[in-house]
């Protein structure tokens, strides 16, 4: 099935904290070839009825449905309510290369891959460039979102474009990296006008050459040796975050996430 939808959804096992809520509404989005009438449903005014596939039906509320809350790996996110707004769980799948130059690959992933399995992926498929930013939670659609780096890397520095659709209009849209106004920890897609696009999935841009980022120090300390791998360089970077992060499956926590401050001068 392409989607699926739920009334009241249980959202503890959707977010790193584990905090107990509920979703009024929840779509299950599967297939991105469903998108259209995934959309078609959350903005329905409910002057039809609106049923949901066997056994799951949906009573429609007579005011439109506000602007759903896009639900990925569940991490950096607190639950303080039960959400009367829709959400729209975001689990497409795929991966393929869309082009190959020299050492170049273009390689466009689904939003609702999983982020740390995309990088073991990439790694086993020998293109590089995405080894430092392991261990990150959460799905490859949030990496645009909110700019995902570590140990000296940033997702926009490997992302070449994002697909994405509006989610009240229903226009399809390829940004480019430069659109995607990419900053530390910021995109497009936290601005006002950015939060009513739904990312579809994100074009990364990288080599079949492994060049280690060692800039940050404790990464190149535990590194200094001849002969590095980017299988090693990803190794390192999860044995690092595993010591200094309890896992949210045992501990509930916000998955890693802090803001250095910016300072003028």
């Amino acid at each position: 099935m392409s989607y699926s939808v739920q009334h009241n959804l249980q959202l503890r096992p959707f977010n790193t904290f584990g905090i107990r809520a509920t979703a009024h509404l929840a779509c299950t989005l599967d297939d991105e070839a469903a998108v259209d009438e995934v959309l078609g449903l959350l903005r329905e005014k409910g002057a039809a009825e609106v049923r949901a596939p066997h056994p799951h039906e949906i009573t429609p509320n007579e005011q439109p449905f506000p602007r759903p809350l896009i639900l990925s790996g569940g991490s950096n996110l607190l639950l303080a309510r039960d959400l009367d707004e829709p959400v729209l769980l975001m689990r497409t799948r795929g991966r393929h290369v869309v082009e190959q130059q020299g050492d170049t690959v273009w390689l466009d992933v689904a939003a609702g891959e999983v982020w740390h399995d995309t990088v073991r992926w990439t790694l086993q498929q020998g293109y590089y460039g995405l080894e430092n930013l392991a261990l990150i939670p959460g799905r490859v659609g949030a990496a645009p979102w909110q700019n995902i780096g570590a140990y000296g890397v940033e997702a926009g520095e490997r992302i070449d474009s994002v697909a994405a659709i509006h989610l009240q209009t229903g226009e399809r849209r390829r940004f480019t990296a430069a659109e995607c106004a990419f900053g530390y920890r910021q995109s497009f897609f936290k601005t006002p006008a950015g939060r009513d696009w739904l990312i579809l999935s994100v074009r990364l841009r990288l080599s079949r050459t492994f060049v280690p980022r060692l800039d940050y120090a404790e990464l190149r300390t535990a590194l200094a040796m001849p002969g590095l791998t980017a299988v090693q360089v990803a190794d390192t970077v999860e044995a690092i975050r595993r010591s200094k992060l309890p896992d949210p499956a045992v501990l509930g926590n916000a998955g890693s996430f802090f803001h250095n401050p910016v300072v003028d001068g």
